[in-house]
């Protein structure tokens, strides 16, 4: 038998969350594109549910100044319909980027609704060392 064991959150990991998804004011919730990122096989993975688009017309997936950019747009599908609960519209993430990571070799895919980015860590940054410094006389 499998068990799965559910991740503890505190009440505060929730009104963080809701926020996050509040605009200026608190009021009226925005777009957030929610994504998870962990570390495979000396790459930095980073995923995100991004269903009902097509990815090469509306993802812009791109590194810039140390951060991963992921904008994009669901367009809404104009039909008769009783209820939307599904979010149309633009929406827009970025993330900051680890330490070592390869900006040059980025590769993105998209399948069955999810956008998978990785970017391979390069070497860790040096340990820091102190530099000594010289008195000059004037």
């Amino acid at each position: 038998m499998t068990v799965i064991e559910r991740r503890r959150t505190s009440p505060w990991t929730d009104v963080l969350g809701w926020l996050d998804e509040a605009d200026l004011f608190g009021r009226f919730p925005t777009p957030q594109l929610r994504v998870e990122d962990f570390v495979e096989d000396n790459t930095y993975v980073i995923r995100a549910d991004v269903p009902g688009i097509d990815p090469e017309r509306d993802l812009d997936v791109h590194v810039e100044n140390g951060r991963l950019v992921v904008k994009g747009e669901r367009r809404e599908e104009h039909h008769e319909r009783n209820r939307s609960e599904v979010h149309y519209g633009s929406f827009a993430r970025t993330l900051p980027l680890p330490a070592g990571v390869d900006a040059d070799d980025v590769t993105a895919s998209y399948t069955d609704g999810v956008l998978e980015v990785r970017l391979p860590l390069g070497e860790p940054e040096q340990e820091p060392h102190q530099i000594p410094v010289s008195r000059q006389e004037a």
